[in-house]
């Protein structure tokens, strides 16, 4: 599941995932709220969302989700810094990703599948 409001970079996360083994797009969201129900619909196992979006960002998107959702990977990917990330998230266990490495993205999802897979 990919949120973001940058149609640009959403289709970018999608080719990416789509060009790498073992990942399918099940639906993508332009705001916070929308893919709230698009999560809540299909279940996904991957949450992929941008910090800014409109009507609700990924920040309370996550804090929605968990509760409901707490084995779902969720990668908050922003171009703000690491450090301004809320120390909730990471007790949440969501990881960040820069946008500047937004290339990284499915290596970086193989690996956190992978870590969930041997818990």
């Amino acid at each position: 599941m990919l949120a973001d409001d940058d149609e640009v970079l959403r289709g970018m996360w999608n080719e990416l995932l789509r060009r790498s083994v073992g990942f399918e797009v099940v639906g993508q969201a332009a705001d916070g709220l929308e893919a709230l129900t698009l999560c809540r619909d299909h279940r996904p196992d991957v949450v992929v969302t941008d910090w800014n979006m409109p009507r609700l960002d990924g920040v309370e998107l996550v804090r929605r989700l968990r509760p409901d959702h707490p084995e779902m990977v969720v990668v908050l990917c922003s171009s703000r810094p690491a450090t301004e990330v809320p120390p909730d998230l990471g007790d949440l266990g969501v990881s960040y990703l820069d946008k500047a490495r937004s290339t990284q993205l499915p290596a970086l999802l193989a690996h956190l599948l992978d870590r969930t897979a041997c818990r």
